[in-house]
């Protein structure tokens, strides 16, 4: 429970039972990969995938406090104030909505905000998702589990309608609908990004079916949830410069007026709207992989290197959709890029990879489905700063990270090789 008991928390065996899940669905995916399809596959993946909802859906949130921020930008938003004008902190000793006559519930919630004194970092679009909850159910967390479970619903109902697009078996949604890190991160956890995956989801279907306005709304949508998702616009626009300069045009003006919509009720709050943003693009770093590679070369200019190092990928992917635009390739490249910041992020939190398993559905990588079971090391680093040995969590990463990289790199070798064989005379 929140507060209590640091050191005696069980995370060794929370660790253990999340490594016999993992082991348990990693068999799973390898079952659907080699067997026929069959009728009832799909209604067993979704009952497994629901009952498995349901029975965390009244546990207590494990190492979590993020939703407590949910919950007070909710509020605020809901009391007709901006949330983007003043951090939980400076709100609270000035007396400023919502810190108004909280009552019990309420100084509950504010008590358990993480970084106080950060302003909110989370768009428009969020922000409207979190009062939204807030309207169901006052200062607490009811009806925010009710909004992830149906974006859920959504992203498993839009996956499995790319796969009859693609004429593959819907047993291949248990990619999504079994995995232990959505589960952890969406139902337990309660993270804001399972409304991205239902919009990145939502993404896919457009591009595969041609919807280019869809597609654009769609990305729009992921960029008002977290902003750098930016990065797949060029993408997106050159695939559909390539079909249709004017279509291109006509959804990238359709994308920028949804984001300009957005922002607009909350102007008012001048620069201070990326306030929160910015401190946490500049000041956090958690769980990174080559960033600390970086930072190990460069030092202080670890930041700068690895978004230019970012910002070629995004160039590249770009390249290589314009080259060639088919829809596969434009989602091919799209997991690429999202993988790409994840690697060189310096915040690198398990539920920002839960991003990637709607494009791992259709591109089924074993290396990217054991980092989704490997980032669960990320909660050791609790058990270690509980026993004032921070600096044992270095191991934990490299366990983490370096039979990813090692399998990663074997599997773009055994492609690059299958793509040379086909290509010989």
């Amino acid at each position: 429970m929140f507060g209590e008991g640091h050191a005696a928390r069980p995370l060794p065996t929370f660790l253990a039972l999340e490594a016999i899940s993992f082991v348990a669905y990693f068999a799973a995916v390898e079952i659907v990969r080699r067997t026929p399809a069959r009728a009832w596959h799909f209604p067993f993946v979704l009952a497994v995938g629901l009952a498995c909802r349901l029975l965390f859906a009244p546990a207590a949130m494990i190492q979590e406090v993020d939703p407590y921020r949910y919950v007070w930008d909710g509020q605020t938003v809901m009391q007709g104030a901006n949330p983007y004008v003043h951090a939980p902190e400076e709100a609270y000793e000035q007396g400023e909505v919502p810190a108004v006559a909280l009552g019990e519930a309420g100084e509950q919630v504010y008590e358990r905000i993480n970084y106080r004194g950060v302003p909110t970092i989370y768009p428009p679009a969020a922000q409207a998702l979190f009062a939204v909850s807030q309207w169901l159910t006052p200062w607490g967390l009811g009806g925010w589990k009710v909004l992830l479970f149906v974006a859920e619903a959504g992203s498993v109902g839009l996956v499995a309608c790319a796969l009859v697009w693609l004429r593959r078996p819907l047993a291949w949604t248990l990619v999504y609908a079994w995995s232990p890190l959505v589960l952890k991160e969406f139902s337990n956890s309660l993270h804001l990004d399972a409304f991205v995956v239902l919009g990145l989801s939502g993404l896919i279907l457009a591009v595969l079916r041609g919807r280019a306005l869809l597609a654009f709304g769609a990305l729009a949508w992921i960029s008002l949830l977290k902003l750098f998702s930016v990065a797949l616009l060029p993408l997106l626009v050159a695939l559909e410069w390539r079909r249709s300069p004017r279509r291109a045009g006509a959804g990238l003006g359709f994308f920028m007026a949804l984001v300009a919509l957005a922002y607009l009720p909350w102007m008012d709050a001048g620069f201070q709207l990326f306030d929160g943003l910015l401190a946490f693009a500049q000041r956090w770093q958690r769980n990174d992989s080559l960033f600390t590679v970086a930072s190990a070369l460069v030092g202080d200019q670890a930041r700068p290197l690895c978004a230019v190092l970012i910002g070629a990928c995004v160039a590249g992917a770009t390249v290589l959709v314009f080259l060639t635009p088919k829809p596969m390739q434009m989602n091919a490249a799209s997991l690429g890029v999202i993988v790409a910041i994840f690697a060189f992020a310096p915040t690198a939190n398990p539920w920002y990879f839960t991003w990637t398993l709607p494009f791992v559905v259709l591109f089924p990588s074993r290396a990217l489905l054991l980092l989704s079971g490997l980032l669960f090391g990320y909660y050791a680093d609790f058990y270690f700063l509980y026993r004032d040995q921070p600096g044992l969590f270095d191991v934990v990463r490299l366990a983490e990270y370096l039979p990813f990289y090692a399998v990663l790199c074997w599997e773009l070798w055994r492609v690059r090789h299958r793509i040379a064989d086909v290509s010989r005379p």
